[in-house]
């Protein structure tokens, strides 16, 4: 009986206190009002699917902000800690960190904030090829709360009848034809700098994102331009950038279609357009913040490598083994990152950095390769002690020294040798252990 009496009382103060926990609005000002999580709803008529439906249904509440104030089962609980917190005397102590790091100030609904989130949704429904498709907004202000309705109304999405590249006869995803509907023709640039451009980019319709009869989604139209960039990196358009492509979307054709055209833009610059070449690869081997990068006297040519290492710290063969770039390559981006992965896993540099620079000094369309390498101390030691206890009363601990050579012959050769020692003691009752002793060596 008592036992449920207490029960009674717990239960009637906890009530009690979430009741009054509850009742942050009381500490706003005139004209303030909290804001409260906003609700997204997805009407679709004509030919939307369920996934299509879902996926926006999903999409679209991850877009709003800000987010409202942090809840368990509709309680506030950091809004009441900043309110229960109180106004501290001090910038330090307890009641300051309740209420700034705990607690959290009250989020205020305006004007302002629902109808840029309006915009935001109209915006994102426009990029998944919902072109004409409305938000309508609506806002519910009660007892100084505020929480924004947003319907998105929707019908069938814009699809691809056709999508044309630059320089090619091949629609992507569909029949090698030399016109487009319509009457048009296929989209050539004339002779000059950019011609060989415009015939890769147009060669890599085939694998394009971009598919016939597929939604309009600008996600994928950046994933596209990305993706030629790319491979362009590869064929040697060092200046190439994802922001030379545009694609034109033809909404008038009916039928919530798109006749879409990819295109460079016309403020492409020449260099954009032109293949470069590596000219020089200059190789600093003990590059710090203080090394005269402008001295050249001390570079030593091997094999078409120019190397400056002073100190002679690596034989030139380990740059040529591991350098993929030569002089007269064309540059190709898989090149670059290989190199630099080879660098780095090599273990000896403690900094890999890499930088091409034009010249014009032997030619247009040339760069010059530099590899800034920090190395690593070549010799270090390092020392570990470890104890251990396990549940059959054994107790003990190891140590163990390793060396390490990161450069025994000055080709990043990595000599490691290492010695441990170790002593476990097992205690068997009535007087009885028994002792291990345990000593190692190794060498890699």
């Amino acid at each position: 009986m008592q036992n449920s009496r207490r029960f009674t009382i717990v239960g009637a103060l906890a009530l009690l206190l979430l009741a009054s926990a509850c009742n942050y609005t009381k500490h706003l000002g005139k004209g303030q009002f909290l804001y409260e999580k906003p609700k997204v709803d997805v009407k679709s008529t004509g030919n939307v699917t369920k996934t299509q439906r879902k996926a926006l249904s999903d999409d679209l509440p991850t877009l709003l902000r800000p987010a409202p104030n942090a809840s368990i089962l509709g309680w506030k609980y950091k809004l009441w800690i900043y309110y229960l917190a109180g106004t501290p005397k001090k910038n330090k102590g307890l009641r300051h960190w309740l209420k700034y790091k705990v607690g959290e100030p009250p989020v205020l609904a305006s004007t302002a904030i629902a109808t840029k989130n309006r915009e935001v949704l109209q915006n994102r429904l426009a990029n998944k090829g919902y072109f004409f498709d409305t938000v309508i907004l609506n806002s519910d202000i009660k007892k100084k709360t505020w929480t924004d309705h947003y319907t998105a109304e929707v019908t069938q999405p814009y699809t691809y009848r056709s999508i044309r590249y630059p320089g090619a006869t091949t629609v992507a995803g569909g029949a090698r034809k030399d016109s487009v509907p319509g009457g048009g023709k296929t989209d050539t640039l004339a002779l000059g700098p950019g011609d060989t451009l415009v015939a890769d980019i147009g060669k890599l319709a085939r694998r394009s994102f971009l598919k016939k009869g597929g939604q309009y989604d600008l996600d994928v139209v950046k994933a596209e331009r990305t993706r030629i960039d790319d491979r362009l990196k590869q064929k040697g358009f060092y200046y190439f950038g994802p922001d030379y492509l545009m694609l034109d979307a033809d909404t008038t054709v009916g039928n919530r279609q798109i006749d879409a055209t990819l295109r460079l833009i016309p403020t492409t610059p020449e260099k954009a357009r032109d293949i470069y070449r590596i000219h020089d690869v200059v190789v600093f081997a003990d590059y710090d913040i203080n090394t005269d990068t402008s001295d050249r006297k001390d570079l030593v040519n091997f094999q078409g490598y120019k190397i400056l290492d002073t100190a002679h710290m690596f034989r030139p063969v380990m740059f040529s083994r591991n350098l993929v770039f030569k002089p007269g390559d064309v540059y190709n981006r898989n090149d670059h990152n290989l190199s630099l992965n080879r660098l780095i896993t090599l273990g000896v540099y403690k900094f890999v950095k890499a930088r091409f620079e034009e010249t014009d000094t032997a030619g247009p369309h040339q760069l010059n390769a530099f590899y800034y390498l920090t190395p690593m101390p070549k010799k270090s030691i390092q020392f570990q002690v470890t104890g251990l206890t396990r549940s059959d009363n054994t107790t003990g601990g190891q140590v163990s020294v390793t060396w390490k050579n990161r450069n025994l012959f000055r080709g990043a050769e990595l000599l490691t040798v290492g010695v441990s020692a170790g002593l476990d003691e097992q205690f068997l009752g009535a007087g009885q252990q028994v002792s291990t002793r345990t000593f190692g060596a190794n060498a890699d």
